[in-house]
């Protein structure tokens, strides 16, 4: 089962599970947000794994897709990929549409190495979020997808991007054990 088959939506009928696909699912549209930061931190360490990779870029993807309004007033996405050293992806400047953004995002390539969440979140802060010249009045946010345990600290990490404003959200992936 691919991660576009349940991302969209799983809805639980009291004795079961049924799980609708993109083609069943109703597509969605953000329509009413008008700006945003939004950095995705994506674990690349060996953990991961070359084929469960290719399913975090796939639910990278699937959440980018609904932002109609993907321009550099408007919604802005960036990336950096993690592993014993942050490696950036693309910025919020680099793309200025939605399909520029998706592309980037297939092209990704699998870094591999250890897992030092620290440091990614460090490097977030410091340069997407810490710039006076990139501050901008809107929604700032950090998607952070990982596998497993920091090999690092991240509390100082973490305190510097709540102190920036920044909300960070962690989605959590690992092999379902049916």
């Amino acid at each position: 089962m691919t991660m576009s088959m349940w991302l969209p939506f799983l809805v639980v009928i009291s004795a079961g599970v049924t799980i609708l696909t993109e083609a069943q699912a109703p597509k969605v549209i953000c329509k009413n947000v008008d700006a945003a930061d939004i950095v995705y931190l994506v674990d690349g360490s060996s953990s991961i794994g070359r084929v469960n990779f290719q399913e975090v870029k796939d639910f990278i993807e699937e959440t980018i897709r609904p932002f109609v309004n993907v321009r550099q007033n408007a919604v802005r996405f960036g990336l950096v990929q993690y592993s014993d050293d942050p490696r950036l992806e693309f910025t919020f400047r680099d793309h200025s549409n939605q399909s520029q953004v998706l592309t980037a995002v297939h092209n990704m390539r699998y870094k591999g190495g250890n897992t030092r969440t620290g440091v990614g979140l460090r490097y977030v802060a410091d340069n997407y979020f810490g710039s006076n010249k990139l501050k901008r009045n809107v929604p700032k946010i950090t998607i952070l997808i990982t596998d497993g345990k920091s090999q690092d600290n991240v509390g100082e990490s973490a305190a510097k991007l709540k102190s920036q404003d920044v909300k960070l959200f962690a989605v959590g992936m690992c092999q379902p054990r049916f």
